[in-house]
């Protein structure tokens, strides 16, 4: 059987696993690691990385072989592209042409492997791919240590796909329960002292990963925080469905760490030993196994245990097909060559002029983009100024405009009248597209401040008002919602509640009690249009005499008659 040294250098130390592999089994000769943390792996700390594996090997007597190396989370971009199907030997082009499109880094800063993950879920025949990407300093940085440990490097792999292997190897020794459904999303945490990794296996493939900060390790509650955010972003990205369990390598943060995360996570945590079946499980501190989790899972990976991994030395190239006129058309090629070395001077400084103006733009670009960086801070201050500012109701105007609304002030008046600002929910992303809107628009576009008299208007409630009024009918009370409602878009979601009877002290007469709910947008002070006609009384000479007591002589408004003290229809647009 073939043997590998399974290594991990990251700042909880090295770990170094030798084991012999074949498919479906995974056997484990030696396994050790320095006890003390060291630096990353990086281009400076590299040889001297190579140096200290070097010792560790010659004082466990361990004999070179090649290496699989894993590399940390934070250290590649993972990431999901669509690409329509095409021959196995164009596949890997075309995916690497759509996923340059979607990456942000150059493909020439770096080593570029992808996974085919399967169709998509619609019916355009469009294939879905994994692509990770690791940056070529971190490349590099793992060739030299390889190189001065006396190594030659096999295999890169990033460290989500060990992990998730060394969990797939306790389900194959069934000593950890196996998820319910083969097709279930299942979990795997890893954590040591500095930092962690959280990734989703589904159906054999690797769909979700994420690195976890020391920021999240400070406590129970951070970490159950970090987790919860975790869940909720995997169920968002992957169309609703949620991880069904998650197993969980514990470490140096100490036992029973599942059993608390299970307590306060909606989801079953097991704990998983990766040196579990081996001799080595006694021989190592349990407090230090999950440090080998990644270093068994890449032995793991190359037996075909869990998902197939990533492998940054040897990425997944186009293959040519063999040409059975390949003499011919060698020779059409050289013939090709003769010519094109006929022009070759003319299109070399054609190449270099525009070589110079592609480097003139990107460095234009990078300075547009810097600039737009330094802008984000003052959109989003400029944006919620005017948050605050939709929210700002001249509510003096607001009452008098439903004063003039008002059906009846003899049959009805108001008890109570309060409102309440709908706190604001921005989105900074769409803000910052969005740009700053001009004050009074109730959508927050950047629009004209009028807004439109128009029932289909986009509806931004900025506030919400309820009005305790006594009034002698129902109708009464139903005239008032269908008069605010018909005033759109200033009044919606205006609702009716109540209706009890109650005594009207000024009377001494029962009428009934209504609570009437809506929200207000705001609207421009242009908008405010409305005028309330009350018409003085005309007051007898004789003041003693109350002028409504005889009806037949008492008209109360002469300029309008019939519209004091009710003000039936009292706005005049």
């Amino acid at each position: 059987m073939p043997r590998f040294l399974a290594i991990d250098a990251d700042s909880h130390g090295l770990t170094v696993a030798l084991g012999s592999v074949r498919s479906g089994s995974v056997q484990l000769e030696q396994v050790v690691g320095t006890a003390e943390q060291t630096p990353p792996l990086s281009t400076t700390t590299a040889a001297a990385l190579g140096a200290q594996l070097a010792a560790l090997l010659k004082q466990a007597n361990i004999a070179p072989a090649p290496v699989l190396l894993a590399v940390g989370r934070d250290k590649i971009v993972l990431k999901e592209v669509t690409h329509p199907p095409s021959a196995p030997q164009d596949e890997p082009a075309i995916v690497r042409f759509q996923a340059v499109k979607e990456l942000t880094e150059s493909p020439d800063e770096g080593v570029l492997d992808y996974l085919p993950i399967g169709p998509t879920n619609d019916t355009s025949g469009e294939r879905r791919s994994l692509v990770a990407f690791v940056h070529k300093t971190h490349f590099a940085a793992a060739k030299v240590m390889c190189e001065a440990a006396g190594l030659k490097l096999a295999a890169l792999t990033p460290r989500p796909f060990a992990n998730l292997a060394a969990a797939s190897r306790t389900f194959s020794l069934g000593v950890l329960p196996a998820p319910d459904a083969a097709d279930a999303a299942v979990g795997v945490l890893t954590l040591n002292p500095s930092s962690g990794e959280f990734s989703v296996l589904k159906n054999g493939v690797l769909r979700f990963s994420r690195h976890i900060a020391p920021a999240a390790l400070a406590g129970e509650a951070a970490l159950v925080a970090e987790m919860r955010r975790n869940l909720a972003i995997y169920s968002s990205q992957s169309g609703g469905d949620s991880v069904q369990a998650i197993y969980l390598a514990e470490g140096e943060h100490g036992a029973g760490w599942s059993g608390r995360l299970g307590a306060a996570l909606p989801v079953p945590v097991h704990p998983f030993d990766p040196l579990v079946g081996t001799a080595w499980a006694s021989q190592i501190p349990a407090n230090q196994h999950s440090r080998f989790s990644s270093v068994v899972g890449l032995l793991a990976g190359k037996a075909n245990l869990g998902p197939t991994p990533i492998n940054f030395v040897e990425p997944r190239q186009p293959k040519a097909d063999v040409n059975p006129n390949r003499n011919r058309t060698a020779a059409v090629v050289l013939l090709g060559l003769v010519l094109l070395g006929a022009v070759g001077f003319f299109g070399f400084m054609l190449v270099k002029k525009e070589a110079d103006k592609t480097l003139a733009i990107r460095q234009r670009v990078q300075a547009i983009e810097s600039e737009l960086k330094s802008l984000e801070t003052d959109v989003e201050r400029v944006t919620a100024i005017e948050e605050i500012e939709k929210r700002n109701i001249p509510w003096l105007d607001e009452i008098y405009q439903l004063a003039a609304l008002f059906p009846d002030f003899n049959k009805m008046k108001v008890l109570t009248y309060s409102a309440d600002v709908i706190p604001p929910t921005v989105d900074r992303k769409s803000a910052q597209s969005r740009g700053p809107s001009v004050p009074g628009s109730p959508g927050g576009t950047a629009t004209k401040s009028i807004i439109p008299r128009s029932v289909n208007a986009p509806l931004t409630p900025v506030a919400k008002v309820r009005i305790e009024i006594l009034a002698d009918s129902s109708l009464l009370a139903d005239n008032l919602v269908a008069t605010l409602s018909r005033e759109r878009p200033y009044y919606v979601n205006v609702s009716k509640e109540g209706g009890r009877l109650i005594r009207d002290e000024a009377t001494n007469k029962e009428k009934q009690q209504f609570g009437i709910n809506a929200q207000l947008v705001k609207r421009a002070p242009t908008d405010y249009l409305a005028k309330l006609r009350i018409a003085k009384p005309d007051i007898k000479q004789d003041r003693g005499q109350d002028p409504r007591a005889n009806p037949d002589n008492f008209d109360p408004n002469p300029e309008f008659p019939g519209e004091f003290p009710g003000n039936n229809g009292g706005i005049d647009r």
